[in-house]
């Protein structure tokens, strides 16, 4: 069977997840106020889209409704300033613009001197949460509105993995959706990927190995993955990837990391102990950035270990030796650590 996720969207009931917050995002645009919608790719912001721009399209708040990608040039935008009326203008990918505030900012000029004939609707990745700071302009806040797309909790996961398998035909036995929760961690693209194996592999969720084979579940932990090790503890928290104790909800995720830590590290110094390659592969993940001592605890936490500055420090001082001359590691007094590749 071969659905557009526009169909999928447009079957979804009014009353689930994504048709309440495309309603909830128009109504704060209906009143003129700039909204911005965020959130980890992989957790359901295109669907969002499709939902709201269905919605939107039936809606008489506004007279022409332009979506763009944020690699439109501004005098795109502009050229909308010229169309009698109410305006809605929706920019998604925001995360690649180079230069967000100063955009921002031009947005913002182009309301003046009227708001209400000029609304924006920006859509963007997890940068939302992990940097703030580029989601205002120059001179105002910009954004009346934020909203944040997360991973489901259980009775979310339960309802989706309904939706899902009355839609594409898929048989999924309910004795194993909580077994698949607790696999996704309800990030929506593993859950729906999780339940197609379950299908094509008679109804019985396929072993661990199988399911990190898939490129689409490959690809999302990956992305999350590098999401974990860049982001301080309290970002993955709001993002719904830890839960209120700090630990990964889903335990596909917990699995791949280890394995995707453990072959960086086969790749350069297979004799490292276990500890050892789980701090090279942290650090190797933030090449040539500075990663705080904070951070690495919390991350070494994560995989499994206790740890005080003190002994981080050790650590350091034996990997620094096991790693040259390839690699180099700079000390940060108080803050951090760095590691680069060896100029030769």
């Amino acid at each position: 069977m071969s659905l557009t996720s526009t169909s999928f969207a447009q079957n979804l009931p009014q009353d689930f997840y994504y048709p309440q917050l495309a309603k909830e995002v128009l109504d704060k645009l209906s009143l003129y106020e700039n909204v911005l919608v965020g959130g980890i790719y992989g957790c359901g912001i295109h669907t969002f889209l499709d939902c709201f721009t269905a919605l939107a399209q039936q809606s008489p708040a506004f007279n022409s409704i332009s979506i763009l990608e944020s690699t439109k040039p501004i005098s795109s935008i502009k050229k909308t300033t010229g169309i009698s009326g109410k305006k809605l203008v929706v920019i998604h990918t925001f995360e690649q613009i180079a230069h967000p505030n100063n955009y921002l900012e031009k947005l913002h000029r182009l309301r003046l001197p009227d708001p209400s004939l000029l609304t924006y609707l920006v859509i963007s990745d997890h940068t939302v949460v992990t940097r703030p700071s580029q989601y205002f302009a120059t001179t105002t806040a910009f954004f009346n509105y934020r909203f944040l797309v997360t991973p489901f909790d259980p009775a979310l996961t339960h309802r989706m993995i309904e939706i899902d398998t009355q839609f594409f035909g898929w048989k999924v036995p309910k004795d194993l959706i909580d077994q698949i929760y607790t696999l996704s961690g309800g990030v929506q693209r593993l859950t729906k990927h999780i339940c197609k194996l379950t299908h094509k592999n008679q109804s019985s969720i396929p072993s661990t190995e199988k399911i990190l084979a898939d490129p689409s579940i490959g690809f999302q932990l990956k992305m999350l993955t590098n999401i974990l090790c860049q982001s301080p503890s309290p970002a993955l928290h709001t993002l719904g990837i830890t839960d209120h104790k700090g630990q990964i909800k889903s335990k596909l995720l917990q699995t791949y990391i280890q394995d995707h830590f453990r072959t960086d590290v086969a790749n350069y110094f297979p004799t490292l102990s276990a500890l050892e390659g789980n701090l090279f592969a942290l650090l190797y993940q933030n090449l040539d950035s500075l990663i705080t001592l904070d951070r690495i605890g919390d991350v070494m936490e994560l995989l499994g270990h206790d740890f005080s500055p003190w002994a981080i420090y050790k650590l350091i001082s034996r990997l620094k030796l096991k790693i040259a001359p390839q690699f180099t590691i700079k000390s940060f007094k108080s803050r951090g650590y760095l590691l680069s590749k060896a100029l030769h």
